[in-house]
């Protein structure tokens, strides 16, 4: 269970490797070029020629496709507001191999590799995880040897989002309810996170709601029964909560998840 801000908890993410890029379909010129060629480098802003647009880097929903590909903002986009939702962690669909399949944005205004044309995006699909889950998300595959787009598709919605709902309010529980476990979630003078066990037959609800008390709250448990159950009991004492991954969109939003 985690409670409050700050940095607890935070993974050293500097030595994840970045996928290879490629064109692939993103670029109308890869089907000729030598397959050296077509797997390039990792463009970043400030390097190669001028892109004819906003250009971003998408990796596709494709477990055997372990690359990214460059793919151009179509200006209508610009001018209808999809480009101003566009956004790293987007969830897009583009053509890839002749076929539209589902994707990533993983980097936003990037310049191409010089001498490729690019195909654009061919549909916005809502919202996904946010920058830093993409770093997690890297992270755990090469952790564990297993292509990231696992642990993205873990990390996105089950429906479409187009927005977040407005953040939840301060919530109010009772001091009989939450005071004599309030000291648990007391910030550690170096800032580490903090540990709280609790045996099997202890009831977590007053942990909980000392943690609502603090600010946004992810609750942890081991089943997804278990977390059904124990969201409808915060239900019952009045709190509000969402429950992963059904109530994305609110989760996203902040308050107390489960």
């Amino acid at each position: 269970m985690t409670g409050g801000a700050g940095d607890q908890g935070r993974l050293d993410l500097d030595d994840v490797a970045p996928p290879q890029t490629g064109q692939g379909d993103g670029s109308v010129a890869s089907a000729s070029r030598s397959s050296r060629d077509a797997i390039g480098g990792t463009a970043t802003s400030g390097s190669g020629t001028d892109a004819p647009g906003r250009v971003v880097r998408v990796i596709p929903d494709v477990a055997a496709v372990d690359r990214v590909f460059d793919y151009l903002v179509p200006s209508s986009w610009e001018g209808d507001g999809r480009g101003t939702r566009l956004g790293v962690g987007s969830r897009v669909r583009v053509v890839l191999g002749g076929r539209r399949v589902g994707g990533w944005v993983v980097e936003d205004h990037v310049v191409p590799p010089e001498g490729v044309g690019l195909r654009p995006l061919a549909r916005l699909s809502g919202m996904g995880p946010s920058p830093e889950l993409i770093d997690l998300g890297r992270w755990a595959a090469r952790r564990w040897v297993g292509p990231v787009v696992g642990f993205l598709a873990t990390a996105s919605p089950p429906t479409v989002v187009e927005a977040l709902p407005a953040p939840p309010g301060p919530v109010d529980v009772p001091d009989s309810d939450a005071r004599w476990m309030a000291g648990a979630l007391d910030p550690t003078p170096d800032g580490s996170p903090t540990v709280v066990r609790l045996p099997p037959a202890t009831d977590p609800i007053p942990l909980v709601l000392a943690a609502a008390r603090l600010g946004d709250a992810l609750v942890l448990v081991p089943t997804a029964a278990a977390a059904s159950r124990l969201t409808t009991r915060i239900r019952r004492s009045g709190i509000a909560v969402a429950l992963l991954p059904r109530d994305w969109a609110r989760a996203a939003a902040g308050g107390l998840v489960v």
